[in-house]
This record gives structure tokens, sequence and C-alpha cells, in this order.
């Protein structure tokens, strides 16, 4: 096993509460301060042989979607959908309904439903529906099922709210299953009730923008999700500060509102983190480098202080390649090796820590993207599964088994 690294954090402080300055802190100063907050329960650890995991996601092809159920349970959207737990390493419920999974889709779990928010299409044949203009393009849908994907609710949200969210990154659902969604068009984000079909306006911009604490101009760039036990969305944006100066580039920031509106926060991130994962207490930003160099920082964003804190990885290329467990305790990331094998690393999430490091090369580096990472805490196992940039080339899967700190 490779040494364990400790990762040093730097607190970036920012707006209200935080200053304007960047401020440098030791390590155990951060230590103190997270025994503070509350974050989940650590899990129990658990061994668990991997084998009969691997062969049954060694069967599927053309997989379109792999998502969280709950800390033991995945979903996987290929050419069907199928809940798989990964304790009892079985197929535990399975729904050949994909007709909406082409596109882009993001999905939720609640004690009672899993929750798919994407755009409808059919199939006929081999061939797609040609829709011949936006009144006819499908529309948003939010599709409720029970836990053995049985389809238990549909709403269109254009037909139910007249709202037409472009993106499902615009569309939230709470654990009772109601809906935040941002109208990115008129720039109003809005609280939808799904029984009594009723929408309520949380905030919206005036004057092509909101501003905060006269300080920022902002606008809401999507990526919002609840949280703070549902009583706050948080959300990304685009910032510049206010006044706004012509000619000035917008840089990335975040933050939250309560659901009444009468309270948010926003704080300024940098213009190079993009990707954004939410959890009750905190959320994560990490990089999507299209088009800019990985730096191998990542921001964890404090959602009651309105604080950032930098975490800086092993390696500047981790940072485009970040995935949070299903309760935010580990963040795992990749690295292509110059050796032709995968570097994968565990962090933990509070301390910023680097907890254990796991080679993988039974897969080469060819025809393939950084891996997505799925990681099972109670198990210290963790799923890696590549999309393919091959036609010819099937997605593949592969696990690691990871250890941590005593």
């Amino acid at each position: 096993m490779k040494r364990k690294v400790l990762i040093a954090l730097m607190i970036v402080s920012v707006l209200t509460g935080c200053g304007n300055d960047t401020k440098k802190v030791s390590t155990e100063t951060v230590k103190n301060t997270e025994k503070t907050e509350t974050y989940a329960d650590k899990p129990e650890e658990t061994e668990l042989d991997i084998t009969h995991l691997e062969e049954i996601f060694q069967k599927f092809d053309d997989v379109k979607n792999v998502a969280y159920v709950s800390e033991d349970k995945l979903l996987v959207v290929a050419d069907q959908m199928y809940v798989i737990d990964i304790n009892s390493c079985e197929i535990v419920a399975k729904n050949a309904d994909c007709d909406y999974v082409n596109g882009e889709i993001k999905i939720y779990c609640n004690d009672n439903n899993i929750v798919i928010v994407g755009k409808k299409y059919k199939d006929i044949g081999n061939q797609k529906i040609v829709f011949l203009d936006d009144a006819d393009a499908p529309k948003q849908c939010v599709l409720y099922y029970d836990y053995q994907l049985n389809l238990v609710k549909n709403i269109n949200i254009y037909d139910t709210f007249g709202l037409n969210p472009d993106s499902a990154e615009y569309v939230a659902v709470n654990q009772s299953g109601n809906l935040a969604v941002y109208d990115d068009i008129f720039g109003v984000l809005y609280l939808c009730d799904i029984d009594t079909k009723k929408k309520k306006k949380i905030f919206g911009k005036r004057n092509d923008a909101l501003v905060y604490d006269h300080k920022l101009q902002f606008t809401i760039s999507g990526g919002i999700a609840f949280a703070e036990n549902d009583e706050r969305i948080v959300f990304k944006a685009e910032c510049r500060d206010y006044s706004a100066e012509e000619g000035r580039s917008d840089v990335c920031g975040i933050g939250s509102v309560r659901l009444d509106g009468k309270e948010y926060e926003v704080t300024k991130a940098g213009d190079e983190y993009t990707k954004l994962e939410v959890f009750n207490h905190y959320a994560m930003l990490s990089q999507d480098c299209g088009y800019t160099i990985p730096t191998g920082k990542v921001i964890k964003y404090m959602i009651d202080t309105n604080c950032a804190e930098m975490i800086n990885l092993k390696t500047k290329e981790e940072s485009e390649s970040l995935y949070c467990a299903k309760n935010g305790n580990i963040v795992a990331t990749s690295e292509k090796s110059k050796e032709n094998h995968w570097n994968i690393r565990f962090y933990d999430a509070t301390l910023g820590e680097l907890i254990s490091e796991k080679r993988y090369d039974a897969l080469p580096l060819g025809n393939y993207r950084e891996p997505k990472i799925y990681v099972f805490e109670k198990y210290n196992i963790a799923l890696l599964y590549w999309e393919t940039e091959d036609e010819n080339s099937k997605d593949a899967f592969g696990f690691v088994q990871y250890s941590k700190k005593k």
C-alpha cells in the first residue's frame, strides 16, 4: 500500500461572516472546527465478497445511467432499469420501461420513491421520433417509482405548473416528493407542490440579475438541490462584483436560499468549479476541465455559514474526476497513470485527508473516459464505471476494495 498522505486544507474566506481575504489555517484548526458540524454517523464496516457483483455488472451493455438508490443499492439504466443490492449481490427489482432515459436525467431517492427527472422520448422501432418544433418537443417530466420500480406517478412540469426548465439540472426533489424548479428563461425559482398542483415563487431576478448584500450580482446557473433537512435550496451561480464593471467576466459561485425566499447567501468560488454535489449540510464543487487546466483543488461549501474550504488533492489531474459517496463522507478520484493503469484515491471529506490509494490495471486506458466512481462506505468498496469512446466497444465496470485508517 502506498503511504497515506495528509492533505492540507485552506479555508477560503469570502463575503458575510468570512471576510474578504483568503486565509490559511492549520490542519488541526480545521479538524477542531469540523467536530462541531453535524454529519451522518460513520457506518460500521463490513467485509464483502465482490465476485458475484462483478458477474452481475459484466452482463450490462449500452448503459445509460447509474445512480445511488441508497447506501446499499444502485440503480442501473441499460436495456431495462435495475435496482442492485450491493449487500446481497442480487438484482432486487427491474422494469423494462426505459423510453425516457436517453437524454440527461437526474435521479433522487427518498423514503417512499425512486424519482427520475428527465425528458420523455418514445422509440419507433430503432428510430427516435423527430420533433418538428419546440411545441412538439418533450418537456421535463418527474417520474415516481416505488422500490420495486412500479411507476406510481408521472408529473409533466410544463402541463402541471406551466414551467419549462431547459435542463434536469434546474429541477430538485425533496424528501416529500415536492419540487424546486428554476425557470431559466425568466430567472425565477419556484417551489411546486405535486399534490395541490400549485407553485410558489421563492425568488427571482430584478433588472436581469439578483444582488447579494450589495457585493455580488448573480444569476442561478443550474445544479439546484434541497439541503438542511429540506429547509434550504442550494444552487450554483454565475457571479460578478456589484456594481458590475463593463466587460468583466462572470465567475462560478455557490449559494443557498430559504424556502420562503427571505434569506439567501452567495459566495464566489472561482471560474474553475462547475460540477456540484449537494448533501444535507454541505456541498462539493469540483472541476469540469473541458477547456481549462485542472488545479487539483476541490471546494467544500458549508451551507449554514456560507463559507468555503479548499481541499488540495494529491495530484492536479484528480480534480476533474471527483465523485462522492451517497452520504458525502468519502470522495473518490481517478487518475490515468503513465504506466497504463488507473490510480483510484479515497479522501475523508470532513478532514480532507487521503485515506486509501488503489491501483487498477484490469482495463486498458485506450477508448475509455475517466471512470465514474460509486463508493459504498459500509463495505469499503467502490464501483468503477467507464463509458467507452469507441462505438464498437461496450461500457466497462470494475470494483476496487480499499482500506481505511483505524
